[in-house]
């Protein structure tokens, strides 16, 4: 099963092999009928972004659940997101809320970020700026790019300008390259601002 999905991710991605996202769907349905935990998260992101079958959130959220519930990390933030959009099950931000610290606590560094903004925003919580920073500041060391900008931004509404500048320093150089360009400027604009 481990073979299957791992050939399967291959073929998503066109790693090493032409890229086939409906035999990737099929080696990943094969793995789950095994009982692979990790199939049926990927059999789950299948279905939520139609990769080799028809996009169906209502089969994504029933493969992320089994997943999560055997304690997948990616599968508890997969489905934390569906919660919070209301995709394929009833909108609940405070399902999404209890997925999101399932995955957090097994240390999902993605997770502590929106665990972080639910804080802050107050989706599934109640509104508590203290504990978002918290969220975002594990989430900033543990290397995400999202964390790190926004643990940049708390720095710099408390005045802390400096270590701001340097987590978005670091948020540039770890972001994709499509979000690359606007946190660079952001930084740049930051330490100008501080006279570097």
């Amino acid at each position: 099963a481990a073979g299957k999905v791992r050939l399967g991710r291959m073929l998503l991605e066109g790693s090493g092999v032409a890229k086939n996202e409906r035999a990737a769907f099929a080696w990943f349905w094969s793995a789950a009928e095994q009982d692979d935990v990790d199939a049926w998260n990927m059999v789950g992101r299948c279905f939520e972004n139609g990769w080799g079958v028809v996009r169906d959130y209502s089969h994504a959220a029933h493969w992320f659940s089994r997943a999560a519930e055997a304690g997948d990390v990616w599968a508890q933030y997969n489905l934390g997101h569906l919660y919070l959009n209301g995709l394929g099950v009833p909108r609940d931000a405070s399902v999404a809320v209890n997925w999101y610290r399932a995955a957090s606590d097994q240390g999902h560094h993605r997770a502590m970020n929106l665990l972080g903004r639910c804080h802050e925003q107050g989706w599934g919580v109640d509104e508590d700026g203290e504990i978002a920073a918290r969220w975002y500041e594990r989430s900033a060391k543990g290397g995400y790019f999202r964390g790190q900008f926004n643990h940049a931004t708390v720095l710099h509404e408390k005045g802390a300008r400096e270590e701001a500048v340097h987590w978005l320093e670091q948020a540039a150089a770890s972001a994709p390259s499509t979000s690359r360009a606007p946190i660079a400027a952001k930084a740049v604009e930051w330490a100008v601002a501080l006279g570097n």
